[in-house]
């Protein structure tokens, strides 16, 4: 289930990147975006993609040298505002909030943090997120997470 997991991320955020006009830090066309610090190095990805269907899931990815590295939310379809805990819930649960991390071979599912949204308007959300997880027995830390992207719809 993991491997199919990634496979769908590593896929998806492909499509993000060859899509992307600005993928390489660039200006984002909307505004919207995503920026955070891993283990300390700064990753700041712009027009990130939103998807909704039974829940809402929000994705960014760059292209650092020859490796592209993506980040992947998963949210409930109708988000509120406030701090919620990142957790490595399986996909049966809408209310999760969870988030996973790929850089070349690494993949992180995050095991706790925070994700918290700060404000949702009528297109857009922002706020702001922090994680730990590990790959390989390598712990990864990520900091300093901002986000505002289109938020998700429930139809």
């Amino acid at each position: 289930m993991k491997v199919f997991k990634f496979a769908l991320i590593a896929l998806f955020a492909g499509l993000i990147v060859s899509c992307s006009s600005s993928s390489n830090g660039g200006s984002s066309t909307s505004g919207t975006y995503i920026k955070f610090k891993v283990n300390g190095t700064q990753s700041n990805m712009v027009d990130p993609s939103t998807v909704t269907s039974l829940m809402g899931s929000i994705s960014g990815a760059e292209t650092v040298g020859q490796s592209i590295r993506s980040i992947f939310f998963t949210i409930p379809k109708n988000p509120t505002v406030g701090a919620h805990n990142i957790t490595d819930a399986s996909g049966s649960d809408l209310t999760a909030y969870s988030v996973d991390y790929m850089f070349g071979d690494v993949s992180v599912t995050a095991t706790s943090g925070t994700y918290t949204i700060t404000s949702i308007g009528a297109e857009y959300m922002e706020g702001t997120f922090s994680f730990t997880g590990e790959d390989a027995g390598v712990n990864y830390a990520v900091t300093e997470g901002t986000f505002r992207a289109y938020k998700p719809t429930s139809n």
